[in-house]
This record gives structure tokens, C-alpha cells and sequence, in this order.
């Protein structure tokens, strides 16, 4: 009998505790506990359907003061409009590769063009301040972004950091960052279209930072969930900055820049071209897809397990949207000849790889230079310097396929007359500059 009272005792303390346990951490808990990426997948996941407005509201929000005015104009002064590169935008909600002409008024700066001196070696230092500085309000925003979601420090990771420039007539469509989106038939609201492969489904989140504010249009808006046209305005001032989850929830675009109108009153006034720059950033939850940040003013390290398997000599190019284009045609092939054999990654803004996952004896980088594209093969130097018997024969498929895929955005295809030189993603020094890199591959497979 003492024995059960004893037993009977120990299991109401035990259920006191645990109800003591249940009202410390749900009745008066922290408001400023934080959540990892699997709360912040659920409350994606959930926000379309039926979270109330506080918590969809918490995917998305506008900071002032995250960047000084005195911090803006410095970047905004120190990166002229002659040293930007065409870049790419949403053109479209398309995954089609004619689709990626870089839009009217859009051009870029990513770390690597960044973190090269624009200036003789006399001004390094001063190229060093600025890179140094853009480093600075890169992570804060990184933070200010985690802290905005309600996350733990050290769950998004950097996966992509852009200067951007649009200048009259640069807009962006409504788009999500991570999935071509359509209008569910059923629901009559945004959401990802499974049929289409987007280059950067790992992206979980965004912030754009405006630096000036001396432009007309240009306002950051998100869109209407159910027509996609724009609903809130957001006004471009320095130092404000946007974040929000990267998908179809959260639907966004710029209206187009246009020129400010003239004060009639003003006599001695220089006209400027319209220019709207933003820092925008993209993150992750995955620390492997984290963006490589290059040291400043460092020429490219060779790879000595690496092997060049062709140059291709280039007159122009466009890089962002050639970059793209070829990242979605390296994405089509990852399931090539079977499920999972090749693994697509983006290390900088210039460069693709592919790892040959079925044995990872080898991978193929393509590196896309001002005036050349290179392909590169890199063997494990832990390993045998020569790749597998099965890798080689899917290296020549992949080869010949990246090959006939830049004589399409060379040349137009078969038709020569269907692109405009002008308007073509690359034009090679000479017509047959692709084709003497063909010859140097094992012969194509009948």
C-alpha cells in the first residue's frame, strides 16, 4: 500500500511538472524566440492557404534606415553607369531560353566584377574602401533580413549579391525568385508551376536595398496574387530596404524608370540620365549553395587538377543572360542518361559546373570571360587523375549538347536570318570558331 502511494505520488508530481513546462513555454513564452528554415518552409508552404494575415504579413516587410544616406551616396557616387555590364531580368514568366535578351535598362555588378579594381593600380586603396564597404551593408542586410522573418542567427546564407542599375524604360514583371509561377485554376492564385524547371529553386528569401532616389517611377511593388498587377507601392529613398520570401506568395517587380520632369523654376541645371541603383540580395538555408565571395583585386587561380578542353574565342557577349541561359540548359541535363547523374552549381557569376554524381570521378566547369567561353574538366587529386570510363562517355554526350546549344545562341539555329547579330547572346570572332572545338571531342554517338 505505501509502495502504490509512493507510485501514485511520483505520478503527479511528474504531471505537474509537465504542466508547469506547458504554460512557462506556451503561456508566457519569448516573443523573440526564433524559428530555422523548417518553420519558415511551414509558414511558406501554409501562407496561400490559410494562415491569418499577421503571419502571411510576417513574409514580407519594409526597413528604414538600414543603410545611412551618407553610406548610399558613396556607393551611388564611386559606381559610374560606364562600368555596369548587361545584366539579366523577367523579361516574362518563361523558361524559354529566347526569352533571355537582358531587358531595356537593366544592367549589373556582381562580387566578382566588384571585386576587381576599376582604376589604375595607383587607386586600388580606394576601390578596396568601396569593396569594403559593400561587404559591410552585406551582411547587415543578411542579418536585418533574418532578424525582419523571425529567424536564427545563421539560417539564410548569401546566395547571390547584385548592384543593379535600371535606367529609363528598366522594369521587372511580376516574378517569384524560385519557381515560374501561374494562377491555379482551381484557387485563382499564384503558385509554382511544377512543369517548368527554374534555375534557383534553392532560394528562400530576398531584400533589396535602394541607394537614390533621384528618378522618376521605378517604385518596387508586390503584385496581386490573383491578376498579378501591381498592389503595394513601395517609393524608392536611401537606406530603405524590402525583404520577403522568395516565392509565389510573395509575387514582386519594379514599375519602369522614367526621366524626372524639368523644374520650370530651376535655370542652372545639369540634366542626368534617370538611374535607379539597388543592392539586392538573394539567400538560402543551404550553406552549400552560399555565393563565394573572391578576394579583392586576386587574378583567377588556376585549378592544377583542372584540364582546358576548349577556348572559344568571343567578339561580344551578354553575360547575365548567356550565363542563364546556359544554367538552364546544364539543368535540362542533370537527369542525363539517368536520375541524378549530373549535379548543376553556380560557384560565381561566371562560372557553371557539373559533377558527374554516379561516381564523382570527375566535373565539367564552363567559365564565361569577357572575350572567350572556357570549358574546363577537374579530376579529385585524391583519386586517379583519369575519370571513369562511364564519366568520359557522358562528358562527349554533354560536350557536343553544350556545343549545339551555343551555335543556337550564336547563329540562330539552322536559320541564320532568325537573329540579328545585335541581338544575339554571343557572337563567336568567326563562324566556325565553334565547330574547331567540336573536332577536338570524341566523335558524337550516332
Amino acid at each position: 500500500s505505501s509502495f502504490k502511494t509512493t507510485t501514485n505520488l511520483m505520478q503527479i508530481i511528474q504531471l505537474a511538472s509537465l504542466f508547469l513546462f506547458f504554460l512557462v513555454n506556451c503561456c508566457f513564452a519569448d516573443d523573440d524566440v526564433c524559428s530555422d528554415a523548417i518553420d519558415l518552409n511551414r509558414r511558406v508552404s501554409q501562407s496561400l492557404l490559410s494562415l491569418p494575415n499577421n503571419e502571411k504579413s510576417s513574409l514580407r516587410g519594409i526597413l528604414d534606415n538600414v543603410a545611412t544616406e551618407e553610406e548610399c551616396r558613396y556607393l551611388v557616387d564611386e559606381l559610374q553607369p560606364e562600368r555596369f555590364v548587361s545584366s539579366l531580368g523577367y523579361e516574362n514568366n518563361s523558361h524559354d531560353g529566347s526569352s533571355y535578351n537582358a531587358p531595356v535598362g537593366y544592367s549589373g555588378l556582381g562580387l566578382k566584377e566588384l571585386a576587381s579594381p576599376s582604376s589604375p593600380s595607383s587607386e586600388n586603396e580606394h576601390d578596396y574602401d568601396v569593396w569594403n564597404k559593400l561587404l559591410e551593408l552585406r551582411e547587415r542586410m543578411r542579418h536585418q533580413t533574418e532578424m525582419a522573418l523571425g529567424l536564427c542567427n545563421k539560417t539564410l546564407f548569401v546566395h547571390y549579391t547584385q548592384i543593379a542599375q535600371k535606367t529609363s524604360g528598366g522594369k521587372h514583371h511580376p516574378h517569384a525568385d524560385n519557381c515560374f509561377h501561374n494562377f491555379d485554376n482551381k484557387n485563382k492564385i499564384a503558385s509554382c508551376d511544377e512543369t517548368k524547371q527554374h534555375p534557383w529553386p534553392m532560394r528562400s528569401a530576398a531584400s533589396i536595398l535602394f541607394l537614390n532616389e533621384d528618378f522618376g517611377g521605378g517604385e518596387f511593388y508586390w503584385a496581386d496574387l490573383h491578376t498579378g498587377e501591381p498592389d503595394i507601392l513601395v517609393k524608392a529613398k536611401p537606406g530603405k530596404m524590402t525583404y520577403f520570401t522568395s516565392g509565389p506568395e510573395n509575387l514582386h517587380g519594379a514599375l519602369p524608370v522614367v526621366e524626372e520632369e524639368e523644374d520650370p523654376d530651376e535655370v542652372c541645371t545639369t540634366a542626368t540620365a534617370a538611374r535607379r541603383l539597388v543592392l539586392a540580395m538573394w539567400y538560402t538555408t543551404d550553406e552549400s549553395e552560399a555565393e563565394i565571395v573572391p578576394k579583392f583585386g586576386e587574378d583567377e587561380q588556376e585549378d592544377p587538377n583542372a584540364i582546358k578542353l576548349f577556348d572559344i574565342p568571343i567578339t561580344s557577349l551578354r553575360k547575365g543572360a548567356l550565363r542563364l541561359t546556359l544554367g538552364l540548359y546544364f539543368l535540362g541535363q542533370q537527369n542525363t542518361p539517368s536520375t541524378g547523374s549530373w549535379a548543376l552549381n553556380q560557384p560565381d557569376d561566371s562560372m557553371l559546373t557539373m559533377l558527374f554524381k554516379k561516381d564523382h570521378s570527375a566535373m565539367l566547369s564552363v567559365t564565361i570571360k569577357e572575350n572567350s567561353i572556357v570549358m574546363h574538366r577537374h579530376v579529385d587529386s585524391s583519386s586517379s587523375s583519369r575519370p571513369s570510363l562511364q564519366y568520359q562517355l557522358q562528358e562527349s554526350v554533354l560536350l557536343h549538347g553544350f556545343l549545339d546549344e551555343l551555335d543556337t545562341l550564336a547563329f540562330g539555329g539552322e536559320d541564320n536570318n532568325i537573329m540579328r547579330r545585335e541581338d544575339r547572346l554571343l557572337v563567336p570572332s568567326d563562324d566556325n570558331a565553334i565547330e574547331r572545338c567540336r573536332e577536338t571531342l570524341p566523335a558524337r554517338r550516332a
